[in-house]
């Protein structure tokens, strides 16, 4: 994590990447003794050159990851990869962070030993490139400027997990508070008041039925 980390903070803007921990899926790709344990998955997506791609990320298939599926394939494919089967409950919620300290790799590596589902997941994302190069007046976005996202997503089949999967959620964005930096990606989170809406939106930009609340 804190390679990938470091790495990240000097990758080309052509480079797309995602970090999640999550359960080693039965699959035949997986070795046996990885299956249903934590794994740290390494998502990668190269807009650019193939060749330059390779090149790109060497330093992390330097870390010799056990599993190295990287490879040519079609942009709408890609797409569909990490798509989740339909039927199963969900509670997400994220924070946007300035910088990546190691206390805050420490909370998300024991939120992401500590899933209460094998298919919820945490997220880390970074930010940034050409999304920080537009004006923070451009759009409605805020925070524009921000490094990386934290994701914490539960997924459950049972009603009966919903209290603790949304528990867990709750206590890792209280764990990752003290690094956020205020704003949020509207789409990675559930219903989670108002206030989260505002502070994903520049307030001349909200419709008035929300701006002029509060």
């Amino acid at each position: 994590m804190h390679a990938y980390r470091d790495y990240e903070y000097s990758a080309p803007d052509e480079l797309g990447s995602g970090l999640f921990l999550l359960s080693g899926p039965p699959e035949p790709f997986v070795p046996a003794e990885l299956q249903g344990t934590t794994v740290a998955l390494v998502v990668v997506i190269w807009a650019g050159d193939i060749g330059d791609g390779a090149e790109a990320i060497a330093p992390l298939r330097a870390m010799e990851p056990r599993v190295d599926l990287v490879g040519p394939m079609a942009y709408t494919e890609f797409q569909c990869m990490i798509d989740d089967p339909p039927g199963r409950h969900n509670y997400w919620s994220a924070g946007y962070l300035d910088d990546l300290p190691d206390e805050a790799l420490g909370a998300f590596m024991k939120y992401g030993f500590e899933r209460p589902s094998p298919f919820t997941q945490p997220v880390l994302m970074p930010w940034g490139g050409a999304v920080a190069r537009v004006g923070e007046d451009a759009t409605s976005l805020t925070k524009r400027d921000a490094a990386w996202i934290m994701h914490p997503f539960a997924m459950w089949e049972n009603p009966a997990d919903s209290d603790k999967n949304i528990a867990w959620v709750t206590a890792f964005r209280r764990a990752i508070a003290p690094y956020a930096s205020g704003g949020i990606y509207l789409n990675y989170i559930s219903h989670e008041g108002d206030d989260r809406i505002r502070a994903a939106l520049r307030r001349e930009q909200m419709p008035p039925s929300r701006r002029h609340q509060g």
